[in-house]
């Protein structure tokens, strides 16, 4: 599942920027509307038992840093990468503060972190996964050659 993937099948252009820390830029071609996204790469959301629900972890400096991006005033989107087959999740930063849960202990979190419920993300859910694109776009295409022998082999 490819973040970056999803945008560009979406109308979007990534920018890759270096002036904020692990930040691109999406710019959509059509109307020129523009975000800042980072892309948090997980193998699964974690289940915490305290809370009975599936949740993705953002450590507290990290989630700091993406507020360096508001002195443009562009919104900031944080992209979760899993092992999903459909959509990739995401929340607007803005919304984090709202639904996240920080969290601290001085041997696994020293410095916090904010736990933020699978289901208080959205499912962007335009494009398909890159490492699935080309299989179905070799399928499509066998699929119309062999339509198209088999129209010219009952023509004959």
């Amino acid at each position: 599942m490819n973040a970056e993937f999803y945008l560009l099948e979406s109308g979007y252009e990534v920018i890759k920027t270096t002036k904020y820390d692990r930040t691109s830029l999406a710019v959509n071609r059509e109307n020129g509307d523009k975000f800042y996204f980072d892309v948090r790469r997980k193998q699964a959301p974690s289940f915490r038992k305290k809370t009975g629900s599936w949740e993705f972890g953002i450590d507290v400096p990290e989630y700091n840093k993406y507020f360096v991006s508001a002195e443009t005033g562009l919104p900031f989107i944080v992209f979760f990468e899993t092992g999903e087959s459909t959509g990739i999740r995401y929340i607007n930063r803005d919304e984090i503060g709202a639904v996240g849960r920080v969290w601290s202990d001085e041997f696994h979190f020293p410095n916090g972190i904010i736990f933020i419920k699978v289901e208080d993300t959205s499912i962007w859910e335009i494009g398909i996964p890159f490492t699935n694109y080309r299989k179905i776009q070799k399928i499509k295409q066998e699929i119309a050659e062999r339509a198209g022998k088999d129209v010219k082999n009952n023509n004959r």
